[in-house]
């Protein structure tokens, strides 16, 4: 896949899904900030993403979570995928 144009947000209440698409960025996003006041305390969210463009749609990313919590705090790991623009490849990235 060449270059992503963007990236599709999908967030489920299992690893395995339903998944929901709940955002669209633009191309080259490496953080999501998921707003939704309707998220639950104290319960956990997964998050994938997809990169598209107008070749197609990749291959889901790997599955990271986050649990909100009373006291503001979130647990999980944030996990995205970074694209090399001259080859499009794609490189495992990890953040927190």
């Amino acid at each position: 896949m060449t270059a992503e144009t963007g990236f599709f947000v999908q967030r489920a209440l299992s690893e395995t899904g339903p998944w929901t698409t709940i955002s669209t960025t633009a191309a080259n996003a490496t953080s999501y900030d998921d707003t939704d006041p309707a998220l639950t305390l104290d319960t956990t969210y997964y998050y994938r993403v997809i990169a598209f463009n107008d070749e197609g749609n990749s291959d889901p990313s790997n599955v990271a979570n986050v649990t909100p919590s009373a006291n503001g705090l979130l647990t999980g790991l944030a996990h995205w995928y970074e694209t090399d623009e001259a080859s499009g490849t794609r490189a495992d990235s990890h953040g927190s």
